[in-house]
């Protein structure tokens, strides 16, 4: 069953999809940015694959969690999470591959390429930049 996208539409792709935790007596803190051409949206899942926030590069349209997190009002608690990300490309959401750009004990930071996704419509040969869409977890003491 696909439960993944922003249109809970698209099966998971390991590619598309990376698990991290936040630390014990520690929140994170999540910071958005990109140079993608075409629109991107980011989704934060709970371990069991339960969409928790989605964060799209259109003004005005994530979801409130998403929304409480880009703003910084909404701190993820202690514990295991997934994030994702999607482009959309002829009115569709595709999966987008995905990197680790940065990791410490301090914070994680994801890098997503719009192009070149494995097995998907409409693909096309990827830039490997991971800059299309970027967010990073800084793992904060409250």
């Amino acid at each position: 069953m696909a439960l993944f996208g922003p249109d809970f539409n698209l099966d998971f792709y390991p590619f598309a999809h990376r698990s991290f935790s936040v630390p014990l007596n520690r929140m994170a803190r999540a910071t958005i940015w990109g140079d993608g051409v075409i629109e991107q949206c980011l989704m934060l899942y709970q371990s069991d694959y339960t969409a928790l926030a989605i964060m799209r590069t259109s003004p005005g349209v994530d979801d409130s969690f998403g929304a409480q997190m880009r703003s910084g009002e909404r701190l993820l608690k202690p514990g295991n999470y997934i994030i994702g990300g999607y482009n959309k490309y002829n009115n569709q959401w595709r999966s987008s591959a995905l990197m680790v750009l940065d990791e410490s004990a301090d914070h994680v930071t994801f890098g997503f390429d719009d192009v070149g996704n494995q097995g998907q419509p409409g693909n096309q040969p990827g830039d490997g930049d991971f800059n299309d869409a970027i967010i990073r977890f800084d793992f904060v003491v409250v």
